[in-house]
């Protein structure tokens, strides 16, 4: 009986192995079909048809499927419109009859012997306690296995069972429950976790039969066999989860462990892997600082906002101070609200000239990305913008330098700038990061050679 006898579920029909085997072999092919299709069904094919088993040898036996597990669609299968169906129904009706015969035999037979015994079985016989009954499901009887043809060593496998006058019936069928994949084991799976064995011994059993098995085919030492069987076995509760895993990630040598600690560290690998290495760590090094000189780039841009906002305060608290001072203007006129504009041509720039102003500014780009008070750290810059803006007119546009001085509300040509330029960050910091990637994906490729290099020699 092979491991994996049930295809799906907890149980199954009466698979042909658990049948006894006694009879003597048949020399011709369709005798020997016949017999296992009986075996099959634990006896005497049921029911009042009978098959023909030369139009459907080809159909059971050259299967990958066990002939039980087919069993049930060879009746829907084979073709009504033969040559030799008179025949075959005369046989049926003969079987029919005699398992009638049989059946009435029985069932008027004395329920006790001239001893005063209880007797069972189609043998009629009393149980002396050392033969191995089963009970039937369907009428309750006791039968004696090898009377039924079963194979005792099989006995731990039965989930129902119906005699052979029950199957005639059609009762019901004997149904077995799912063997343990080990082939030397007949007791039956744990179905209430799913597992495919009886217990945790026997699949380690199973797993280590497998790999010596495998060592065997490919000339692999036992040594090794027995070092995965220990790993997989020593202080783990699920031995099985551990087997699984290996092979999932792929073992690191010594020197390449170290050089993620310190990447510039090459002098353990050859000159050509070196070379290879340096190139990417160098490309590596100048992404890693354009990502940085852009994250600075961003927090500058809205520290940038931050000190427009300032500069907008300071303008509307300069309005309130000239309607305490005057008398023209009425007291319940609300002081002007300023919102200028604040764009900065020097942050709307393509990459290498924002790179070219990072270098020339950096001290004071930092200076406003790490200040804690813009109008103390900027209180000159601040007070420029102000005494500037006053001494324009209030309709023109201008600029102060680089940056626009206009109500925001009246600055056609700046509008949403701020978003723009941000969005331009954002995309240059994601190309970075994509190119970065890159790059150490391709030192990866080239440690991963190196160490296979090494395994395989």
């Amino acid at each position: 009986m092979e491991g994996d006898i049930v295809r799906s579920g907890d149980e199954t029909e009466l698979p042909s192995s658990a049948v006894s085997t006694d009879k003597s072999s048949d020399s011709e092919p369709e005798h020997h079909h016949k017999r296992s299709l009986e075996e099959a069904s634990g006896s005497d094919i049921a029911g009042p048809k009978k098959l023909k088993l030369e139009s459907v040898s080809e159909h059971v036996i050259g299967s990958s499927e066990t002939a039980h597990d087919r069993f049930d669609d060879i009746w829907t299968t084979v073709p009504s419109n033969r040559s030799d169906e008179g025949e075959d129904m005369e046989e049926n009706n003969d079987e029919n009859d005699e398992i009638n015969k049989q059946y009435k035999k029985f069932t008027s037979a004395p329920k006790f012997n001239l001893n005063s015994e209880e007797v069972f079985c189609i043998c009629r016989k009393p149980d002396h306690g050392g033969e191995l009954m089963i009970s039937c499901d369907g009428c309750d009887e006791w039968f004696h296995f090898k009377c039924m043809n079963l194979n005792a060593k099989y006995s731990s496998l039965i989930s129902k069972f119906f005699c052979k006058f029950c199957r005639w019936k059609e009762t019901g069928r004997t149904r077995w429950k799912r063997k343990c994949r080990l082939p030397s084991c007949y007791q039956p799976v744990r179905a209430e976790i799913n597992s495919k064995y009886c217990s945790e011994e026997c699949g380690i059993k199973f797993i280590s039969i497998n790999l010596i098995s495998r060592s065997l085919e490919y000339d692999i030492k036992p040594e090794l066999v027995s070092s995965v069987l220990t790993h997989c076995t020593e202080n783990q509760d699920e031995p099985h989860k551990k087997l699984l895993q290996l092979g999932t990630t792929f073992p690191e040598l010594p020197e390449v462990v170290a050089l993620q600690e310190n990447p510039k560290d090459l002098t353990k690998f050859p000159l050509k892997v070196q070379k290879e290495l340096e190139k990417i760590n160098n490309a590596i090094e100048i992404v890693l600082a354009l990502i940085d000189v852009y994250n600075i780039k961003d927090a500058y841009l809205a520290r940038i906002r931050e000190k427009t906002k300032v500069i907008n305060e300071k303008l509307t608290h300069s309005e309130e101070v000239d309607d305490t001072l005057t008398t023209k203007k009425s007291k319940s006129k609300k002081p002007k609200k300023f919102d200028l504009c604040g764009y900065d041509k020097d942050l709307n720039t393509e990459h290498k000239t924002w790179m070219k102003y990072f270098e020339q500014n950096k001290p004071q780009i930092q200076k406003l990305v790490n200040s804690e008070n813009i109008y103390e750290d900027f209180k000159d810059q601040v007070d420029e913008v102000i005494r500037f803006y006053n001494d324009q007119e209030r309709d023109d546009i201008w600029f102060q330098g680089n940056i626009c001085l206009a109500e925001k509300r009246k600055c056609l040509r700046h509008g949403g700038w701020w978003n723009l330029v941000q969005d331009d960050v954002s995309r240059q910091i994601d190309e970075f990061s994509s190119e970065l990637q890159d790059l150490e994906k391709d030192r990866s490729i080239i440690l991963r050679d190196y160490s296979v290099n090494i395994f395989e020699q």
